[in-house]
């Protein structure tokens, strides 16, 4: 399975040590949602005055669920 993951930079100034690396805490399914979410991101950080840039990355998604029951 297949997933699209958000990743964007925010910089709060003209250095690069001024950026922070930022990835989305959400997976999406469809690369036009995550395209979504980046642009409404990158034009709310362009509002505050912050230097905003984002893609989507496809990443395979490969998990084994645990079920786990706990009792107290």
């Amino acid at each position: 399975m297949y997933v699209w993951v958000a990743v964007m930079m925010v910089c709060y100034g003209p250095l690069a040590i001024e950026c922070k690396p930022m990835v989305f805490g959400k997976t999406f399914e469809e690369i036009i949602g995550c395209q979504t979410e980046i642009q409404g991101s990158i034009s709310a950080a362009y509002q505050k005055g912050l230097v905003a840039y984002g893609s989507c990355s496809r990443v395979k998604l490969s998990a084994t669920l645990i079920y786990s029951h706990k009792t107290i």
